[in-house]
């Protein structure tokens, strides 16, 4: 009994350490650079090196912040690359939180597969266009398509305008299809939508174009795939 004392008081004491250095790192962040706004910041598996996200942007700082560093860390041990994952745990959260928050396109139940592809998408994008029309395809396969929505022209636009009037439609894809087809619904009125969630966790992606796709665990792809090429990497085939 004794013992198991010391070893949870041990590991309670190290748990206060390690919250203390990155509250010191936190510290000496502000004060050199007051104006960075700080997501969140924790400790990394290299000593005196902590994980900093700002702007939902993944970089990485020196416990006494004279130095900022851009760039991912591989684990050469494991072959791990740990910014990588922890992008995808970040990407995986932020899914999460939008449970609900997509335009969907449900799969058949007839379908060999049961799995999810999140799609971030433009409805002026040709590429988007093109995978839409494989959405078909992939909801027989057992796959149902969950749209993100993100504007290229940016926020304020008239595309993200757009984007408001097919989110406000009473059938969201109806409107989605329509859109890929040419024929944008009318803008009459904002309500509540959840497309600067979307930006903002595209953004956390390192979305660098439309469409991308995001599998059911966390694994992202850019660009345009066929049907038959998303159907093989859902069966572990590629």
């Amino acid at each position: 009994m004794k013992a198991i004392k010391a070893l949870m008081l041990t590991a309670l004491t190290l748990i206060g350490v390690a919250q203390a250095d990155v509250e010191t790192a936190r510290q000496n962040l502000e004060a050199r650079l007051p104006s960075l706004p700080i997501d969140s910041l924790m400790a990394t598996p290299i000593d005196g090196v902590y994980e900093l996200i700002t702007n939902g942007n993944i970089s990485y700082v020196t416990e006494d912040a004279a130095y900022l560093i851009s760039g991912e860390i591989l684990d050469i041990k494991t072959q791990v690359n740990v910014t990588q994952a922890r992008r995808t745990e970040l990407v995986q959260n932020g899914l999460a939180a939008l449970d609900g928050q997509t335009i969907d396109f449900p799969r058949s139940e007839n379908g060999e597969l049961k799995n999810v592809l999140y799609v971030f998408t433009d409805h002026t994008c040709p590429y988007c266009r093109k995978l839409h029309d494989d959405v078909p395809e992939l909801q027989e396969a057992g796959i149902t398509v969950k749209y993100l929505l993100y504007p290229r022209q940016g926020l304020g636009s008239k595309v993200h305008r757009e984007m408001i009037a097919i989110w406000c439609s009473e059938d969201r894809a109806k409107a989605m299809d329509d859109a890929k087809n040419g024929d944008v619904p009318a803008f009459t009125d904002v309500c509540a939508n959840p497309i600067e969630q979307h930006v903002d966790l595209a953004r956390q992606a390192g979305l660098r174009g439309t469409p991308m796709l995001i599998f059911d665990n966390g694994t992202t792809v850019p660009g345009y795939q066929p049907a038959a090429e998303i159907i093989k990497i859902f069966k572990g085939e590629n």
